[in-house]
């Protein structure tokens, strides 16, 4: 419950900002967009945020369609905000120069073009990124081992795939065929499979699509911290394990002769900075939702780390913060004998934009050395 109350509070916090500063956006596009001049306009940078607050603190919405539309609409006022406060930096600073220097005449001739085509370049960033968004790819990487595995292996990892009022039945149907297409021996979930609300999820159907997933190593999953928000992983569990999904929660598994896969439970709940040692012949593999525990897993004997959490910034300029905040944000890099690999996800957080990284599903392959 503190989880959601916590979330709650986040979200009125943006919602009130938006409101407040969206009085100043709005005074800033309304000298490049004459129907935005009346002063009823600023109504308009009031819905927004009400729209973008409503479907994620409401537990239980009294209509999926709706919850779904407001979801949508919210998201693209969050971007749309996110970039115009920018935009509004830079509008108020060239303001401030103009009357400083005594140009007012200046800037009364070329304000209006200023706002309108900071207007028209925030929603092609917006289009471009939308796309992106439901554009996913593949990421291939090849590990060699000398360890000795009875097969070369194939391994599709997706990660933060955030079901919820925003990414739905639809999203994960299309998701299972994109796996499925690889034909993987093991399919591997690295967190946040819910966005945070689990019973819209279960109301919703979401899951249902999860059950056609193939895979005759298994298909395993370690819970993310969004997992935890509506304080339900054992009811997820419960829910995904029928579908042939198993979570491992500081456990260890043996999927294929010589191939071990170990996962730990989620950090920013469960902060323990140690992983389980190997020192046997098998190939480990880590599964961490966050990708704070890099070190201690190179440490530890592992051959392969993959985390996800990032979204690799999921909108610029938020990847120069997680550059700076993890060992690893996104990519692969080398920690001594272990490769660490952070995805960018499969899934978004809030808004339906991706600028930066495209969302991605990871195809490991593990190759054996020929001896």
């Amino acid at each position: 419950m503190k989880h959601r109350i916590r979330r709650s509070y986040f979200f009125l916090i943006i919602a009130f900002t938006g409101m407040i500063v969206g009085i100043g956006q709005w005074w800033m596009y309304r000298s490049g967009l004459p129907a935005w001049q009346p002063y009823p306009a600023v109504l308009l940078f009031f819905i927004g945020p009400v729209l973008f607050l409503i479907p994620n603190i409401t537990a239980r919405p009294p209509s999926l369609l709706l919850a779904k539309i407001a979801s949508w609409f919210g998201g693209f006022w969050f971007i749309f905000f996110y970039y115009s406060l920018w935009l509004l930096v830079l509008y108020f600073i060239v303001f401030l120069l103009a009357v400083l220097t005594g140009n007012l005449l200046l800037w009364n001739a070329w304000s209006g073009t200023l706002s309108l085509v900071g207007f028209s370049a925030i929603w092609l960033v917006i289009a471009i990124g939308t796309w992106r968004a439901f554009h996913p790819v593949y990421r291939e990487i090849t590990v060699e081992t000398a360890k000795r595995l009875e097969q070369d292996i194939t391994i599709a990892f997706a990660s933060d795939i955030h079901l919820g009022m925003l990414l739905s039945n639809r999203y994960c149907r299309r998701l299972v065929r994109k796996i499925n297409a690889v034909r993987a021996d093991i399919i591997l979930f690295g967190g946040d499979m819910v966005d945070g609300n689990l019973d819209f999820v279960i109301r919703d159907g979401s899951f249902q699509g999860l059950g056609s997933l193939h895979a005759h190593g298994g298909i395993y999953s370690v819970f993310g911290n969004h997992d935890y928000i509506s304080q339900e992983p054992e009811r997820e569990q419960a829910q995904l394990a029928p579908l042939g999904i198993q979570f491992l929660k500081d456990k260890t598994v043996e999927p294929l002769p010589g191939l071990q896969i170990t996962g730990v439970d989620d950090y920013l709940h469960h902060p323990i900075q140690a992983v389980p040692h190997h020192t046997d012949a098998s190939f480990h593999i880590l599964i961490d939702h966050e990708p704070w525990r890099i070190l201690s897993a190179a440490e530890s004997g592992y051959d392969v780390y993959l985390a996800g959490h990032t979204h690799a910034g999921q909108f610029f300029p938020n990847r120069f913060f997680t550059r700076h905040l993890y060992e690893l944000d996104y990519g692969m890099k080398r920690f001594g004998s272990m490769i660490a690999i952070v995805s960018s996800g499969y899934g978004l957080w809030a808004l339906p934009v991706r600028i930066g990284p495209a969302p991605e599903i990871v195809v490991l392959h593990i190759k054996r050395k020929l001896q």
